[in-house]
């Protein structure tokens, strides 16, 4: 909808998104990090020209601090670049580039960590139905973590050739799927300065 010029039908899909029915019969954990969500309703809401909205959902997505997924609460997850990237619309890119650094560090002690199960995780389905490589997974996570951090620090056109990899270690990725379009999006406003081969790459998010 957004991508279609339609911000008001894409505030009403975010907000069903937000507010999950209760006929699922689950509802999302209190500790769940939602500023994707709240980032993406800021976005829609500048486009719809209500910029006051815009700023105020920004203001919630940069205060969402960790994350509950996998049966663990953690300080850092692939929700984290989120908060920085509304941080950098309210024009805090200090901020911003604090988060982006923690997730790079974060990427780079995952790939440290050798990966097991909780012995009181009783709530995974996947791995009561596969049997899923932990290693394999935490690879795929620190690339993807390491790919945010490089959009966030270096611009999108550093990260597609990074988000293009986790796509092929895990090519149902959703996420990478997703910022690698916005990253491809952005590339256009790259300004080539003639005659020298060098390029100075505009950030655009």
């Amino acid at each position: 909808a957004e991508a279609t010029g339609k911000p008001a039908e894409a505030i009403l899909h975010l907000e069903a998104a937000l507010n999950p029915p209760q006929s699922l019969g689950e509802a999302r954990h209190l500790l769940a990090n939602k500023s994707d969500i709240e980032y993406a309703l800021g976005v829609s809401h500048a486009a719809a020209g209500n910029s006051a909205e815009a700023e105020r959902w920004w203001q919630r997505a940069s205060r969402q601090a960790g994350d509950f997924q996998q049966m663990n609460v953690l300080t850092v997850s692939d929700m984290t670049y989120w908060r920085g990237a509304a941080l950098e619309k309210l024009q805090q890119r200090d901020q911003a580039e604090q988060v982006f650094r923690s997730i790079a560090a974060y990427a780079d002690e995952l790939e440290m960590q050798v990966p097991k199960i909780d012995y009181f995780a009783t709530s995974l389905p996947t791995m009561l139905l596969f049997r899923e490589d932990l290693g394999h997974r935490n690879r795929v996570l620190a690339s993807f973590l390491r790919a945010q951090a490089t959009y966030g620090l270096d611009g999108a056109e550093a990260a597609i050739p990074m988000l293009h990899a986790v796509l092929t270690l895990d090519s149902n990725h959703a996420g990478a799927s997703d910022l690698l379009q916005e990253a491809k999006l952005a590339v256009p406003a790259t300004i080539v300065q003639g005659g020298s081969g060098s390029h100075t790459s505009v950030r655009t998010r």
